[in-house]
C-alpha cells in the first residue's frame, strides 16, 4: 500500500503544479506559478483537514510533521505563503479543481496517503528529493492529463490537430524510456491496488475541468496550443528535473 500512496502523493503534487501553470493562461489571472516543492506543500495542506477528520491520530501526526517542517524551513515557508497570497484568485481556482482529487485519494486509499504525506515532510533532503514511486505518480498524471487534453483540444479546436499530434509525438519520443518505466510501474501497482485507477480517473476529470474553465474564459485554444508546445520543447523535463532523476534512479531500497 505504501507504493500506491507514494504514487498518489506524487500525482497530487504534480497535478497542483500543472494546475498552477494552467492558471497562467487566463488573461485575468497572473497565475499561481507554483514550483514543485510548493505544489507538494499545497497538496499536503489540502489533505490535512481531510486526514484529521477521517483519521484523527494520523491527521494529528501529519499536522505535527507540517509544523516541524515549517520550523525547519522558515524561508521556504515564507516564499510559499507569499505565493499563495500574491494571487488569491489563481490559488482559489487551483484549490477548487484539486479538492475532489485529494478527497477521492483519501477516501479510497485511506490513512496510508496521510502517512505518506507525513513521511514526505520528514524525509532527509527535504521536498526536492523524490522517491521513485512519488516520481512515477508525478509523471503518470502528465500522461493521463495530456491524453485527455489531446482528445479534447482537437475536438474543440480542430485546426490544432496537426500541432497537437506532432508535439505530443515529439514528447513521447523524447521521453520514451521514462514513459516505459512509469507505465510499467503504474500498471503493476494498479493491479495490486485497484483504487489507484479511480483516483487517476478523478485526475482526468480535473484536467477536463481546467480546460472547461479555460474555454469559459475564452483562452481554451491558447491553453491547448501552449500545453503541447511546452511538452515538445522539453519544458516538463526542465521544470521537474527531480522527477526524471528519481525515475531514472529506479526503485528505492526500503
Amino acid at each position: 500500500m505504501r507504493d500506491a500512496s507514494r504514487i498518489l502523493g506524487g500525482a497530487l503534487a504534480a497535478l497542483l503544479f500543472a494546475a498552477g501553470a494552467r492558471a497562467t493562461e487566463a488573461p485575468t489571472v497572473d497565475g499561481a506559478g507554483f514550483n514543485q516543492a510548493q505544489a507538494q506543500l499545497l497538496a499536503i495542506d489540502l489533505a490535512i483537514p481531510m486526514c484529521t477528520d477521517r483519521f484523527p491520530d494520523i491527521g494529528g501526526d501529519l499536522q505535527a510533521a507540517r509544523r516541524d517542517w515549517t520550523a525547519g524551513h522558515a524561508e521556504v515557508e515564507a516564499a510559499y505563503q507569499a505565493k499563495l497570497s500574491a494571487n488569491p484568485e489563481a490559488t482559489g481556482l487551483v484549490r477548487e479543481k484539486l479538492v475532489p482529487v485529494v478527497t477521492k485519494a483519501i477516501a479510497d486509499v485511506g490513512g496510508a496517503v496521510c502517512r505518506e504525506f507525513a513521511a514526505t515532510l520528514r524525509q532527509p533532503g527535504g521536498l526536492d528529493r523524490m522517491s521513485f514511486d512519488t516520481a512515477v505518480g508525478a509523471y503518470y498524471q502528465n500522461i493521463v492529463g495530456m491524453r485527455l487534453l489531446a482528445g479534447s483540444c482537437v475536438r474543440l479546436h480542430p485546426a490544432l490537430r496537426e500541432q497537437v499530434e506532432r508535439d505530443k509525438r515529439t514528447w513521447e519520443t523524447a521521453d520514451a524510456d521514462v514513459q516505459a518505466i512509469v507505465i510499467a510501474r503504474y500498471e503493476a501497482e494498479a493491479k495490486r491496488n485497484p483504487a489507484l485507477q479511480g483516483v487517476f480517473a478523478e485526475i482526468e476529470r480535473a484536467y477536463a475541468s481546467m480546460l472547461d474553465e479555460a474555454e469559459r474564459r475564452g483562452v481554451g485554444e491558447q491553453v491547448c496550443r501552449n500545453a503541447f508546445a511546452r511538452l515538445a520543447r522539453g519544458d516538463l523535463r526542465n521544470s521537474t528535473p527531480g522527477v526524471y532523476a528519481a525515475i531514472q534512479r529506479g526503485p528505492d531500497a526500503e
